[in-house]
């Protein structure tokens, strides 16, 4: 029967308290506390963003009558004095991953959406470090000493190297238990450890080359998305197609450096940044073919597809187009049959700024 009260009783302080938890959770996300060593400094010694969310995390706690403690930026915890010194330990960390691509909403901020909170850091961990401090509030509000002390732990480094860990072991005993609540698991109460690896592959051989490669951001957190250009259609264009290059035989360095006949710009680049190119492209050729579409901005979905224009002369050569006057914006939009106004969207970045 007092178990079944004592849940009564959190049901109904989650209820009373719900809306102040999300408000703090919220103030957490607006910061971008990726770790950022180039900027460290004493007193910030992972970089001023996850400082600045630690200190965050910090007076949240001493508004919810913890004991609230910065070690040097290094680590933090907030304390509910029990009658004994033994503590009790939750852990959870302020520090997140960059914030990474394929957001739909503001990812600095709390978006609630289809009974979710959305945010970079709301799972992982800034909303458990809310809760894990709210935990303490409860039994705080109570006004009955606890018999151990609970001591909420705030993290600062947990995504890259765990210094704030090793720093804590260093200048604070350990605790008699420990747990973490992250992200999708509530009760963690030990790792088995990491693993990180490079893997590379055989040459790919003369005739194919990479331009491109792009995955993610940090080797801990899988990539939404990864990106590979090989150099492949071109050669067969300079080599088959059009047959302009039948002999050609270049070092991978030669391709590096582009020594072959040809061009070959791609749509939204600099020097042909008017991505509304794409939807003659798409008259053309029908991308819906293959699996592409394009957004009402001429974007093209997903994320990995590229088009452009190949020019086989050999004296063409790439170029930036750089910033063009309203004449010759208005000029351009005659020509290519659109209104002004809607050619200024799709050329906004190549406007020179009044």
């Amino acid at each position: 029967m007092a178990d079944e009260q004592l849940k009564q009783d959190i049901a109904n302080y989650v209820d009373e308290v719900w809306e102040d938890v999300v408000t703090n959770i919220d103030r957490l996300v607006r910061i971008e506390s990726v770790e950022d060593l180039e900027h460290a400094e004493p007193g910030s010694p992972w970089g001023p963003g996850p400082h600045k969310a630690l200190r965050e995390a910090c007076d949240i706690a001493a508004e919810l009558g913890l004991e609230a403690t910065d070690c040097d930026g290094y680590i933090g915890y907030a304390d509910l004095p029990g009658t004994s010194e033994r503590q009790l330990a939750m852990i959870a960390h302020s520090d997140i991953v960059p914030l990474g691509t394929g957001w739909t909403v503001d990812p600095l901020k709390v978006t609630r959406k289809d009974g979710y909170l959305m945010g970079r850091g709301v799972i992982d961990d800034k909303g458990p470090l809310v809760l894990m401090l709210y935990a303490a509030h409860y039994f705080a509000r109570a006004g009955k000493p606890m018999p151990y002390t609970i001591r909420c732990i705030i993290g600062s480094n947990e995504e890259t190297s765990m210094g704030d860990v090793e720093w804590y072991l260093e200048h604070q005993p350990q605790p008699a238990f420990l747990f973490t609540p992250d992200a999708d698991f509530p009760l963690c109460y030990g790792e088995k450890g990491g693993y990180s690896c490079i893997v590379t592959s055989a040459e790919l051989g003369e005739d194919r080359r990479i331009v491109d490669f792009t995955g993610g951001t940090v080797g801990n957190a899988i990539p939404n998305l990864a990106e590979a250009t090989v150099e492949k259609l071109h050669l067969e264009v300079r080599r088959h197609f059009w047959g302009y290059a039948p002999h050609e035989h270049l070092t991978m360095e030669q391709l590096h450096r582009e020594e072959y006949q040809g061009i070959r710009p791609a749509v939204g680049y600099p020097s042909l940044p008017d991505v509304s190119v794409n939807f003659e492209l798409d008259q053309l050729l029908t991308m819906s073919q293959i699996g592409i579409r394009l957004t009402e901005s001429g974007m093209m979905m997903p994320h990995s597809s590229v088009s452009g224009l190949m020019f086989a002369h050999p004296q063409a050569h790439y170029f930036d187009l750089g910033k063009i006057d309203e004449e010759q914006l208005r000029d351009y939009a005659r020509r290519r049959g659109i209104p002004v106004e809607l050619m200024r969207r799709y050329l906004q970045s190549s406007l020179i700024k009044k």
